[in-house]
């Protein structure tokens, strides 16, 4: 009976051994880890009122797209292609003071003061197209947007098309080129409290575990008065460890509680390598990593002869997100007008 009763209690410790491992298994898969804090080799706490916050952003970075057509009457077969120079930030930096000063508050990092400096090329382009006034520009930046520069037209006035370049060429209908496309995206994680000495982390990878991409259901189209008229799937390649200027302009996923985290100047407008070490950054691992993007080749739009809006359109899913980026231009008798000539502020 002894031994009976010893055996009894055996099994009833090892029954609730049991129970408290099934428990605690179950747990753990109730509160599988997120991907970021995996590559961490961190987990989520139980309670989620504890856990860290994560939020994924997307850039689709295409050029070739901002320019102007114009047709010549007189001969129909030859059209001007007018180019705007100051596109690119480094010709827009070195032109800088001969059309503008500025001032700035918060001491802001001389990568945003050259974000804002190009910004105002940029919300000027079609100013300069026009001949009209210019106009000052007021950039924002840090954690808090506490952080600003000012940048002040002279007070000069300037003849149409000032800053564009022309070249004429031959052809009876428009051929338009993509030039310099890739992919890329920002992860963010917030930790709830610092661990392993840091809180904050941007990570710019796009492998999965294997190094296969992480971007998927790649599709490049081409519109025409809001009609699909061409659908490309364009093969990518990646490139590891760029320092690149990341600029969101395809959505931000995730827990809306960290979306600040890619205000620009702080986890936008920026180069790869100066958010990572920047203050929204504390984990020392990735100070001189870079980051990983999906090159793809230039998409050539040859034979266009209709007249109407067109945009061409990238869309695909990274990270399990979907997005979408277009770029629009339209074709007249008289003008074909590129996608950045706006009277909106360019972002």
């Amino acid at each position: 009976m002894k031994h009976l009763f010893k055996f009894t209690l055996f099994l009833t410790g090892l029954s609730f051994l049991i129970l408290a491992c099934q428990k605690e298994i179950i747990k753990d898969t109730a509160n599988t880890p997120n991907e970021l804090l995996a590559a961490a080799k961190e987990k989520t706490p139980a309670d989620p009122s504890e856990g860290s916050k994560t939020a994924q952003s997307v850039q689709v970075n295409m050029r070739g797209i901002s320019k102007h057509y114009q047709l010549v009457s007189e001969e129909p077969w030859l059209y001007n292609t007018w180019s705007y120079i100051w596109a690119e930030r480094s010709n827009a930096l070195s032109a800088f003071e001969d059309y503008f000063t500025y001032t700035t508050s918060g001491n802001p990092s001389e990568g945003q003061i050259e974000r804002a400096k190009h910004k105002a090329f940029q919300d000027n382009k079609c100013n300069f197209w026009f001949g009209n006034p210019l106009i000052p520009v007021v950039f924002f930046s840090g954690t808090d947007m506490n952080k600003s520069v000012n940048v002040t037209p002279l007070p000069d006035t300037y003849a149409p098309k000032t800053g564009w370049l022309r070249e004429t060429l031959n052809g009876r209908t428009i051929d338009v080129q993509v030039s310099n496309i890739f992919i890329a995206s920002a992860s963010y994680i917030e930790k709830a409290k610092a661990t392993n000495g840091w809180m904050k982390k941007y990570s710019f990878t796009m492998r999965n575990e294997d190094m296969t991409s992480r971007l998927s259901g790649l599709k490049i189209e081409l519109l025409h008065n809001g009609q699909v008229i061409e659908t490309r799937y364009p093969e990518h390649m990646l490139e590891d460890n760029i320092n690149w200027h990341y600029e969101i302009n395809a959505g931000i996923y995730g827990n809306p509680d960290v979306f600040y985290a890619f205000n620009s100047g702080l986890g936008s407008d920026k180069s790869v390598k100066a958010i990572q070490t920047g203050e929204g950054d504390d984990f020392p691992g990735n100070d001189f990593s870079g980051g990983t993007r999906a090159a793809i080749a230039n998409q050539l739009f040859q034979g266009l002869t209709l007249e109407g809006n067109y945009s061409v359109q990238i869309s695909g899913v990274i990270k399990g997100n979907s997005f979408s980026n277009d770029r629009s231009f339209v074709i007249s008798q008289e003008i074909i007008s590129g996608e950045e000539c706006h009277e909106e502020p360019h972002h």
